[in-house]
């Protein structure tokens, strides 16, 4: 973990704009525009990320010819041994050339087989396989590398640390380094796509920006005919890379970012670019104070005397109001590595599960309806893929503050007794905090679907009724 050696100091600009009206009966509206713009925030990359080569003869890249895998073996399931080097190459297409023009012996810029050879893997526990194309060897270790699905850079680096290891004696146990044949790496080198010092280093880079740009509106009434208020509606987007670094500690592991705060791919942070985590589109809040129009000179009981005032008039009204839209989420790709050795990415969205909160036969709470249907809708990012970052929403906030007071003056001068009524969450409404923690996308989430996407917090705290007495003098 580190600092980036080209660390810029991160700013922003400010713009905004606004418009406003004086009303009848002591009202006024403003509407404005504001916008806020960040550049060189501070974000965390790998600052050793494994490389996307591309081969100069087919043009074609890592990731691509990765993918390709991927593909076939998500898609179909096929073990190496099932099919001839011709019906592999048929079906994985031009990307073969990828692996048969990179991968030579150690030291040698040529590729190519010897006629039946058997391929060794690391760990060389992992069985042997004869084939006379390499595409097909490389496409068995990512396979019987447990690779697959959504591990992919584990078999990137069993080739380019390692290297696949052949034989063409028959019947030899053979072990990293032994045997009659060679060891073929990427251009017949160790360490062409991987770092030989580290297999990853998360530093803190001056690569991040953000937008916001917000629509606001306000309405405002003076205090007259004992009645006074605020009422504000914001309609937003804030879009970034990342979000976490300003929320992050200074020491432990807030020190290194959580995941979330970690670009998966260095060399493409736009894929990670989505609404901010604390994104709300809409947003509205009031406030208020209104006298009760009951008691001496008011609507109400206008005549009432001194005693029955004392009781019934004078008491004020006031509260706060809050509501927003929904935060947006990510699931997490658990523990797979399609991309980077140290951050999993989010997991890919591929469906649109229904969101909100939903309780399960089980008394959890979900924010899915269905946890065992969402399951299908994510699935592992391909290599060089990211995921999806922020592409649903969970519950937004809301919440309504209110009191009731009153005041009594008392016959000595400048002396009162004031007597408070206070309540919290009036309605004891209850929001699930999305941001509080939901099941990752990870194998054992197959065997008990009811915990993906379990809610584990809330937003919003119990109703709570505080009274207060004040003399004041």
């Amino acid at each position: 973990w580190g600092i980036d050696q080209s660390l810029k100091t991160p700013y922003s600009y400010t713009v905004d704009f606004s418009v406003g009206r004086a009303l009848p009966n002591k009202f006024s509206l403003q509407l404005s525009y504001v916008g806020r713009f960040g550049r060189n925030l501070l974000t965390q990359r790998d600052l050793t990320q494994p490389l996307d080569l591309t081969d100069p003869k087919s043009g074609i890249d890592y990731y691509t010819a990765a993918t390709a895998f991927s593909k076939l073996a998500r898609s179909q399931g096929l073990s190496p041994t099932q099919l001839t080097p011709s019906q592999f190459d048929a079906l994985l297409g031009g990307t073969a050339a990828y692996w048969k023009n990179l991968l030579a012996p150690y030291g040698s810029s040529q590729p190519g087989l010897a006629k039946n050879a058997q391929f060794f893997y690391m760990p060389v526990s992992l069985p042997k396989f004869t084939t006379t194309d390499v595409a097909q060897a490389a496409y068995s270790l990512y396979v019987t590398s447990g690779a697959f699905a959504g591990d992919e850079v584990v078999g990137l680096g069993n080739i380019d640390l390692f290297g696949l290891i052949f034989d063409n004696a028959p019947n030899v146990n053979a072990f990293y380094g032994s045997g009659t044949g060679n060891s073929y790496f990427f251009n017949g080198k160790s360490g062409e796509m991987l770092s030989q010092q580290l297999t990853s280093m998360y530093g803190w880079s001056s690569i991040g920006n953000s937008n916001y740009n917000a629509l606001q509106a306000s309405l405002r009434k003076q205090l007259g005919s004992g009645v006074q208020f605020d009422l504000n509606y914001t309609y937003s987007k804030s879009i970034d890379i990342t979000s976490g670094s300003a929320r992050l500690g200074y020491s432990g592991s807030d020190n290194i970012g959580a995941p979330g705060s970690r670009l998966p791919n260095a060399f493409f942070p736009n894929q990670f670019r989505a609404v901010s985590d604390f994104d709300t589109t809409h947003q509205i809040n009031a406030d208020w104070i209104v006298d009760v129009p009951v008691g001496k000179g008011r609507r109400l009981a206008r005549n009432a005397g001194s005693v029955l005032d004392a009781v019934i008039g004078g008491w004020q009204l006031s509260g706060l109001a809050r509501w927003t839209s929904g935060f947006p989420f990510s699931v997490d790709n658990g523990q797979f590595w399609p991309t980077d050795w140290d951050e999993q990415g989010s997991a890919q969205l591929v469906g649109r599960p229904k969101t909100g909160a939903f309780m399960q036969p089980n008394g959890v709470v979900s924010i899915f309806a269905n946890p065992a249907a969402a399951l299908n809708d994510f699935v592992h990012p391909f290599p060089g893929g990211s995921g999806t970052r922020n592409g649903l929403r969970g519950n937004g906030y809301a919440g309504l503050d209110m009191s009731l007071t009153k005041r009594w003056k008392m016959p000595w001068e400048s002396h009162s007794l004031q007597f408070r009524w206070e309540v919290f969450n009036v309605p004891n409404l209850k929001r699930f905090n999305v941001l509080g923690g939901l099941g990752d996308l990870a194998p054992s989430l197959q065997q008990v679907p009811q915990a993906f996407g379990a809610y584990t917090g809330l937003l919003t705290q119990p109703r709570v009724m505080q009274f207060a007495l004040r003399y004041e003098f």
